[in-house]
């Protein structure tokens, strides 16, 4: 047993050194790119490949999570939308977490949200402290010590250092004779060991912070000892239904009084507020709102008696009511943000929050199916699924291109490639804003900048060459459709650009 775990914990340090120098020689170029997907698909060669050395099968339900690993960090090298990004990057390392929790072991469709709260935690203290537990405990070194091709190994290796430190002094004089004798030789020592100490420790951190989580993480894949499934729970009193059913109850009066008394401008109108504090308000509070809601239910859920039938059908029909309740008034919030976009036009917020609500509902559509019909343990997993859905829903609806085209719709322009202007009169469109947007949009805002008024085009045109003027040689690492797109079309166009450009202050 020693034996095996001394094979895997030094197969382990020596993936994640590997990895280490990876990464330092990928990630070190920004902004990143495809140099996210390839040290991303490095990390799962380096699991097959340990695996396959130490004859590991990963029969957990997580190893198919590999694959939405993979497209999240595929959009690194698709999108340039920061906030698409930063999802894909936080998405990445849940699902990269859950695949450690569950890589060896358990199924991932069936656990609580503790179970995957204290898996993804774990995974995270794994990450930042397994290597501890690695070298000081999973690790025999009196066994190492013992075997015999360690010991030839160590001893050969002593003996080589020997051999250079008396060499060392021979080289030292050698050398400096040659390097007066031959000022190329000279020249060529000088750069040799002219190291910059500030760039090399800085190598020494990246690949030394990287070695570091890798090292824990492939831990906690390979030798940390699993949880089974549905053994965490928190101890805790039950409440009786009447407890229950009473909040439910005055709740559901709640979200019926809010409804019923505000009917009449929950889907028609500004009532006494202003058009923009009426749209923008109403909607935020009651996103608030929604996204409260499954906390409460999940919560009364786990705290009700469930041993009698009565209970959980007054339970389900009291949370059912809610959920049908609060579908309408996510009615009513998305129905406000259509009224404040046609007004004001369409910004990342408001669309990355419309989103939110999007997945929310089929959260709540899953909640039903499942907690609401004894089936609590598979709904983390399809919050999960519906979270990947969404993800790729939007990347690729492609964000920024979506705003920038919607914006120019609202002001009334034409579209790109559409030969024809809207007749009606044009609202102002800001310009600004869609310059200070991804790459992404950088295509629509090519193509709608000669129809902007001069000021306006002046100063985008000088935004777009500051922005995204392609680079004389671009790192292979840093690449992005997005950005190699922006960068060809503005390379294509920089005769026009700095022709309208405002001249620089």
């Amino acid at each position: 047993m020693q034996e095996t775990t001394n094979r895997a914990g030094l197969t382990i340090l020596g993936a994640a050194l590997a990895l280490g120098i990876v990464a330092d020689g990928l990630l070190r170029a920004g902004p990143w790119g495809l140099n996210v997907v390839l040290f991303t698909m490095a990390i799962l060669i380096a699991v097959l490949i340990i695996a396959r050395y130490n004859r590991t099968t990963l029969t957990g339900g997580a190893r198919w999570i590999a694959v939405p690993v993979v497209l999240f960090a595929a959009v690194w090298a698709w999108r340039d939308a920061p906030a698409v990004l930063a999802y894909s990057l936080l998405a990445l390392l849940v699902t990269l977490a859950l695949f450690a929790w569950r890589g060896r072991t358990g199924r991932l469709r069936i656990g609580g949200l503790v179970d995957y709260a204290i898996g993804i935690f774990v995974a995270g203290i794994y990450a930042l402290f397994g290597v501890f537990v690695l070298l000081f405990s999973r690790l025999h070194w009196r066994e190492l010590r013992k075997d015999l091709r360690l010991g030839r190994v160590a001893g050969g290796a002593a003996r080589v250092a020997i051999g250079a430190l008396i060499a060392l002094p021979l080289l030292l004089i050698f050398g400096g004779l040659f390097a007066a004798a031959d000022p190329n030789f000279d020249t060529l020592m000088r750069n040799l060991f002219n190291w910059d100490i500030e760039r090399l420790l800085g190598h020494l951190f990246l690949a030394g912070f990287f070695a570091w989580l890798t090292a824990g993480f492939l831990h906690m894949v390979f030798l940390a000892q699993p949880v089974a499934n549905g053994s965490i729970s928190l101890p805790g009193n039950r409440i009786g239904i009447v407890e229950i059913a009473t909040a439910l109850g005055l709740l559901n009066a709640l979200f019926v009084a809010f409804v019923v008394l505000q009917f009449r401008y929950l889907f028609g109108g500004a009532s006494v507020l202003g058009y923009a504090e009426y749209a923008r308000r109403g909607f935020f509070e009651l996103v608030t709102v929604a996204a409260l809601v499954l906390p409460v239910l999940l919560l009364a859920h786990w705290l009700v008696h469930k041993d009698n039938p009565s209970h959980a059908r007054l339970f389900n029909l009291l949370a059912g009511a809610l959920i049908v309740l609060l579908f309408v008034i996510m009615a009513s919030a998305v129905q406000r943000m259509a009224l404040y976009v046609t007004q004001y036009g369409l910004t990342e917020l408001r669309l990355y929050t419309t989103t939110f609500m999007a997945w929310l509902a089929l959260v709540f559509v899953w909640f039903i199916l499942t907690v609401l019909r004894g089936r609590r343990d598979e709904f983390v997993f399809g919050a999960l699924v519906a979270v990947i859905v969404v993800a790729v829903a939007l990347t690729t609806l492609n964000p920024d291109d979506f705003i920038a085209r919607a914006n120019i719709a609202w002001t009334g322009r034409a579209a790109p490639g559409n030969e024809d202007p809207n007749p009606r009169a044009r609202r102002a469109l800001d310009s600004s804003y869609l310059a200070s947007l991804s790459a992404d949009a950088v295509p629509v805002l090519l193509d709608v900048l000669p129809q902007l008024p001069e000021q306006q085009r002046c100063e985008t045109a000088a935004k777009i060459l500051a922005r995204w003027s392609p680079p004389k040689s671009p790192d292979w690492r840093i690449w992005n459709f997005s950005r190699v797109q922006a960068w060809r079309l503005v390379g294509e166009k920089m005769d026009y650009l700095q022709q309208v450009a405002c001249p620089s202050q």
